[in-house]
């Protein structure tokens, strides 16, 4: 597809042509899915080829270790609740079509994620030297280039901090699917990239910049596509910067910047953990046998991401009998879909990673099985987080996770040393059942109760 054909199809997207509200909402929620469908079906595609060849090429233990070095990595995306700040306030300035105040927030959000970019960078390199990296990822230093690995990872995922906003950008506009049109021809470059690097024997430093150097590299471009010819009026300018703005977006970033950090300790400090209590071939076992049913959640995701800025949209113009309606169809399409395939993962995960990893990886049915519950548990959650970012309502949502993250990690830990990996998943399911599972359900239930139900998109312009 050319730059021209791109442009075309998102001014269809965009415009209206004769549908109703209702009908133009759902065509973009369509679109937003489909996009992602594509881009994860991608990288599912990808991840399913790449990981036999990976792991034939370090070997198991090895294998775990680059997991936990990404999974580390992960922990420097600190632009979370600012990046997804600025995507509350956007998709209010959007209903209201105020390209100003929508400019303001961008500029605003994007600047702050460059300091925050800076200030993370300049205390990272400088403490870098000092750090015993080896006993960090249990591993002899020197082994397989240790620091050029960290390094290089690392680095890349700084560099994310700031271009993480274009994401949040173009899923406020309803028209997720452009960035995910993106994402998709990343994911496919780099499986090209993973052999290159594979021929050329570059170890543990090139399969991770591999895995990760075109996400970042196409995110870029795509930038530069958002800002220059697809929507130049959002171009983020210094002289945009507003405090206003800033107190408005924090509103919501607080406690989406607790639910970002959050969600990045528990997604990553899993077999990063494993990875340094256990070493890297019980971190291979733990690693592959998660992402084996959050491929689950990763469909699902499908129709959540998508549905909360639609959902969003639906609120800002006080239409609360489509709200209800659609918050009722996500939830059974979502359980409906999560539940038997949880089932059919669980039930047949044991041979699937065997082959999968060409026997170099053997999980065990007990930790398939609680891992299965965990799943659900936290598309559960999923959903009930998903309304609430619709409503504006994320503090509880930020505040649980949090608290979710401390009991995931230590009573993680201290289940793991008496039953190993067995131990681990146990305090994942505890951790979440304690928190979110019952406190975001009814936080969402309130919150539908005390809404304003008025059509704010209708309300005069915010000054800033």
């Amino acid at each position: 597809m050319n730059i021209g054909s791109l442009i075309n199809l998102l001014a269809l997207v965009r415009g209206r042509g004769g549908l109703s509200e209702s009908e133009t909402r759902l065509r973009k929620a369509a679109f937003s899915s489909l996009g992602q469908a594509v881009s994860k079906g991608a990288n599912i595609l990808v991840t399913i080829i790449s990981v036999p060849l990976i792991i034939g090429y370090l070997g198991s233990a090895y294998y775990g270790v680059a997991m936990a070095i990404s999974g580390f990595a992960n922990w420097f995306l600190f632009d979370t609740g600012i990046a997804e700040g600025v995507k509350v306030r956007l998709i209010e300035t959007f209903a209201r079509e105020d390209r100003r105040a929508a400019q303001t927030y961008v500029s605003t959000g994007f600047f702050v994620l460059l300091l925050l970019f800076a200030v993370i960078a300049a205390g990272f390199y400088a403490s870098f030297p000092f750090i015993d990296w080896g006993a960090v990822f249990n591993v002899a230093a020197g082994q397989s280039h240790l620091h050029a690995a960290i390094l290089l990872t690392v680095s890349m995922m700084l560099i994310m901090i700031p271009l993480k906003i274009v994401r949040e950008i173009y899923t406020a506009d309803q028209r997720g699917f452009v960035f995910f049109l993106w994402r998709t021809a990343a994911t496919v470059l780099s499986l090209g990239v993973i052999w290159l690097v594979i021929k050329t024997d570059l170890g543990i430093p090139g399969v991770l910049a591999a895995l990760l150097g075109p996400i970042v590299l196409v995110t870029f471009v795509s930038s530069l596509f958002l800002f220059i010819k697809d929507m130049p009026w959002l171009m983020p300018r210094i002289s945009y910067i507003s405090m206003t703005a800033w107190k408005n977006m924090w509103v919501a970033s607080f406690g989406l910047f607790m639910f970002g950090i959050a969600r990045m300790a528990i997604n990553g400090a899993d077999v990063f953990i494993v990875n340094l209590f256990k070493g890297g071939d019980d971190a291979s076992v733990y690693g592959l046998s998660l992402r084996l049913l959050l491929y689950i959640e990763v469909i699902v995701s499908f129709l959540l991401y998508p549905a909360w800025p639609a959902i969003g949209d639906a609120i800002q113009k006080g239409r609360k009998r489509w709200v209800r309606k659609a918050s009722i169809i996500m939830s059974l399409l979502s359980f409906g879909f999560a539940v038997p395939m949880c089932v059919l993962l669980v039930v047949f995960g044991k041979p699937i990673i065997k082959v999968w990893s060409g026997g170099e990886v053997d999980a065990s049915m007990p930790l398939m099985l609680l891992l299965g519950v965990y799943l659900i548990l936290r598309i559960w959650c999923d959903v009930f987080g998903t309304l609430l970012r619709a409503l504006g309502q994320v503090n509880y949502l930020g505040l649980a996770t949090f608290i979710e993250a401390v009991l995931h990690i230590g009573i993680g830990i201290i289940l793991m040393q008496r039953m190993g990996l067995i131990g681990f998943a146990i305090g994942s399911v505890g951790s979440i059942a304690l928190t979110r599972c019952w406190i975001l359900p009814l936080e969402c239930y309130f919150s539908f109760r005390r809404h304003s139900w008025e059509n704010i998109a209708s309300l005069d312009k915010l000054d800033l």
